[in-house]
């Protein structure tokens, strides 16, 4: 896993096929992760969970995102044509309402958001257009170049509601 900070707890990686463990490598926070495969399904995965694997034949490969989600409310995949699109998130924070994301140049970022969120800026405060997706709950902005060659983006989430 690149670009998040190490967790307390971890994955256990699980073979379907046979209910066998495969190891313990995958990261988990405190709260959730979303995990993205190489189609963009997602599932959630609470801490201490495990991610389903096949192994499968053995010349097949399949290569899985995970991000933390922060406030409950966001996780930054990274850029989506990557191979390994976790590599190109250099930083994710979230503070009140907005969650940032540095990314180690353009392309198509792939984020899960909570809601919709009510607005997309690059560092410059630029708006951007995004596309989200209600069902998967996936937002996908395409960040232009940046200055220094490090794009930072900022979602702007609807405000926390009172219980």
């Amino acid at each position: 896993l690149h670009g998040h900070p190490p967790a307390e707890q971890r994955v256990r990686l699980v073979d379907e096929d046979d209910g066998g463990e495969v190891g313990d490598g995958l990261d988990v926070s405190d709260e959730a992760e979303q995990y993205l495969d190489d189609d963009f399904t997602l599932l959630e995965v609470k801490a201490g969970g495990a991610i389903p694997l096949s192994a499968g034949p053995r010349d097949r490969f399949a290569i899985a995102s995970v991000a933390p989600v922060l406030g409950g409310r966001f996780a930054a995949f990274g850029l989506a044509d990557l191979l390994a699109p976790a590599a190109s998130v250099l930083a994710v924070s979230a503070e009140g309402d907005v969650s940032s994301v540095r990314l180690a140049g353009p392309g198509r970022l792939a984020a899960w958001c909570a809601e919709r969120p009510l607005r997309v800026r690059t560092g410059n405060g630029r708006s951007l257009p995004f596309e989200y997706d209600p069902k998967t709950r996936l937002a996908f902005v395409d960040v232009p170049e940046a200055p220094g060659g490090r794009p930072e983006i900022s979602f702007a989430h609807p405000p926390h509601r009172s219980a």
